[in-house]
């Protein structure tokens, strides 16, 4: 019987995008205040690493302490100011360019298409958590990017196509 009662789902609740977001670890209260320190520290961030010890400063000292914004965008730009952060989103950015250069790995259109959607997933995940702070899930973005970098599809950039 207590099983039943811990597996009880509420269906008559409504289930906006507002509401799940307040229900998730308290995120929107993480969310006003890195807002707030972004704001502060707009232009060269507050140090590599260093949100989590400033963070106290945002929030009331009877609440939990978060390590994390649980937006790995937030984050960053909290922690590297926009000087710091352009470099990375022009990385980003340069991932996304075909360059048609006729060096490089010679592969299929599904394996671009497939890259794309791992990069995009990756990307989206962290809007609303933060997995490129795993070093595994970081490590595998990295190549997924370089492959996409310096592959082209079959084809592409032969004169004769």
């Amino acid at each position: 019987d207590q099983n039943k009662e811990s597996i009880h789902l509420k269906l008559d609740e409504s289930w906006s995008l507002s509401e799940i977001v307040s229900k998730m670890s308290s995120r929107d209260r993480i969310y006003e205040d890195s807002w707030r320190m972004a704001k502060d520290y707009s232009w060269l961030g507050c140090g590599s690493g260093a949100w989590v010890t400033v963070y106290f400063l945002y929030h009331d000292a009877d609440e939990l302490w978060d390590a994390w914004v649980h937006c790995d965008f937030l984050e960053y730009w909290i922690n590297f100011g926009l000087f710091g952060t352009m470099p990375g989103f022009i990385l980003l950015i340069l991932t996304l360019i075909p360059f048609g250069s006729k060096t490089g790995i010679t592969s299929q259109a599904w394996l671009h298409t497939t890259l794309n959607l791992a990069i995009a997933g990756c990307l989206i995940h962290a809007l609303f958590d933060f997995p490129l702070q795993v070093v595994s899930i970081m490590h595998l973005f990295i190549i997924l990017c370089a492959i996409k970098m310096t592959s082209q599809k079959e084809g592409h950039g032969d004169p004769g196509t």
